[in-house]
């Protein structure tokens, strides 16, 4: 008998259903990793299913595996300049064409593109935050990079509003659509199914294993002698641990 089910679920329904326990190992993916994985999601490819389980007494989902993906998207939510390739966009040569920034020195030219490309993620970053672009922002802040652009100012609100289109449809995340399997198996087995739900992957220690199995549970020490040694004990032993485990996730 199958022991998980599969769903899909919006991206906006998910982040709000699922919180990440705490035996997920730390964030390792580098930018190079997360910018090619959203642009593989840009181009409508698949980037695989995750792992959810719900435990009885929680109203959230438990994400089991996936956290780099999720939260590499999350991250493009508030941050979509970092991913969008603006500086390969048309739109750039298109605007030092309409202004004829095009005309000037090379040296010229390529200061100009990287100040107009600096803007331009500005205002990505603007419109990210819900703050209001207006439809001169980008005309305004050329003008003041290379008053020459005053003339075509109109030419420069129009490469805006592509500009602003292209980055909302490069991923949309209002209508994203993230596979998911529900595993429906007891607890006690989510130890298992984690060291096994990556097998090409790293190998988890028996420490990360164990901390899936015991994540729901706290133990508290009596008013003791010995309860402040113990803990002080446990504490400088788990830092030790910690320290060692993101040196070899970062080899």
């Amino acid at each position: 008998m199958l022991k998980y089910r599969n769903e899909t679920i919006g991206f906006d329904e998910l982040t709000k259903m699922k919180t990440i326990p705490r035996y997920q190992r730390p964030l390792v993916w580098t930018t190079a990793q997360k910018v090619n994985f959203i642009d593989n999601v840009s181009k409508g490819f698949p980037f695989g299913s995750l792992l959810l389980y719900k435990y009885d007494s929680d109203e959230k989902y438990s994400l089991i595996d996936g956290q780099q993906r999720l939260t590499t998207l999350e991250d493009y939510r508030k941050n979509p300049e970092l991913y969008f390739p603006v500086d390969s966009s048309p739109e750039i040569e298109k605007l030092m064409h309409e202004i004829k920034a095009d005309e000037q020195p090379e040296e010229a030219q390529e200061n100009l593109r990287m100040q107009f490309i600096a803007i331009i993620k500005e205002m990505f970053q603007q419109h990210a935050q819900h703050n209001e672009v207006l439809g001169s922002y980008l005309a305004e802040k050329v003008q003041d990079v290379f008053p020459p652009a005053k003339q075509e100012q109109l030419k420069v609100v129009n490469i805006q509003t592509s500009l602003l289109n292209a980055l909302d449809d490069y991923v949309n995340l209002s209508t994203l659509q993230i596979p998911c399997v529900i595993f429906t198996g007891d607890k006690s087995e989510l130890p298992e199914v984690f060291a096994n739900v990556n097998l090409g992957g790293r190998k988890l220690s028996k420490y990360q294993v164990f901390a899936a199995q015991w994540d729901r549970y706290s133990v508290a020490l009596p008013e003791k002698k010995l309860s402040s040694m113990i803990l002080e004990n446990t504490i400088a032993r788990g830092l030790r641990w910690e320290s060692w485990t993101k040196s070899i996730l970062c080899d």
